[in-house]
């Protein structure tokens, strides 16, 4: 895949805003998602990526989605971009594409069908979303070039229509935990007793994967916050500032490819994405 391959264009999802009485209840989130976009004659795919940001200021529910769930999202690149300001709300114009950010976090974006100054731009927003920008920042052809050879991403939003068994997975977790712990005390008792041969077959390659891992990050002062297991090993750790360098991340890449690191400044610390290699 070509590096321009690895994104979705903004010309390629389907982008919805729909005017709500009150904020949508977590558990009743996906169901309405679905439902607006088959009202809106959209059909809605299993691997389809979806989603959504509450507005809250125009009490509006902005609905996104588009085939291609394993892109890069456009909006994902510009996270260095949004450290230069510590505004509640930014815009970045970036390809005939206004991009708004609340707190860092993308809050809505919208394709120009004409060029607009600075201040159209302000004026179309506020009367669309009932909000001020307070500060622009504008991105030529050449810096989209540049971040887009970065290879950390900071992903803010989550697929909400991408199936997770989470239980399943976290039963499949601890039944390899287990069978690590049982036959290691298995084999120390068989030591005890008279020398063995360890067989390989005692071991799968998830169960040495998965151990490998873990003594890997805890020995890195690493805290996991999450695990998956989909056709390879995902996880989701949390950095504190002070272990997050150039360091880490080098040796974060001789066993893992990263996919998106972001900080979180509720929890202060960074979030980053790991798949093992």
């Amino acid at each position: 895949m070509t590096a321009e391959n690895q994104f979705v264009s903004c010309f390629e999802i389907k982008t919805f805003l729909v005017q709500i009485t009150e904020k949508i209840d977590d558990k009743n989130l996906l169901k309405f998602l679905k439902t607006q976009l088959t009202l809106n004659d959209y059909s809605l795919g299993q691997n389809d990526f979806l989603g959504t940001v509450y507005l809250e200021e125009s009490n509006k529910q902005f609905i996104f989605t588009n085939k291609e769930s394993n892109k890069i999202q456009y909006f994902d690149l510009f996270y260095d971009e949004l450290q230069k300001s510590d505004d509640k709300f930014v815009c970045i114009v970036c390809c005939d594409v206004i991009y708004i950010y609340k707190y860092k976090k993308i809050y809505y974006f919208q394709v120009l069908d004409f060029s607009f100054d600075e201040i159209e731009i302000k004026n179309l927003i506020f009367e669309k979303l009932n909000i001020k920008i307070d500060c622009f920042r504008w991105i030529d052809e050449n810096r989209l070039n540049e971040l887009k050879k970065n290879e950390l991403y900071n992903t803010q939003v989550f697929n909400l229509n991408k199936h997770k068994n989470v239980n399943l997975f976290k039963i499949l977790v601890g039944y390899i935990l287990g069978l690590i712990f049982i036959c290691s005390y298995l084999i120390y008792e068989k030591i005890q007793e008279k020398p063995v041969e360890i067989k390989k077959e005692y071991y799968t390659y998830k169960s040495k994967k998965l151990s490998q891992i873990v003594q890997i990050l805890i020995s890195q002062k690493l805290i996991i916050h999450e695990m998956n297991f989909n056709k390879k090993l995902e996880v989701l750790v949390k950095v504190d500032k002070s272990f997050y360098n150039q360091d880490l991340l080098v040796l974060l890449k001789e066993n893992f490819k990263i996919i998106n690191s972001s900080f979180d400044k509720n929890e202060n610390l960074y979030k980053v994405e790991l798949h093992a290699k």
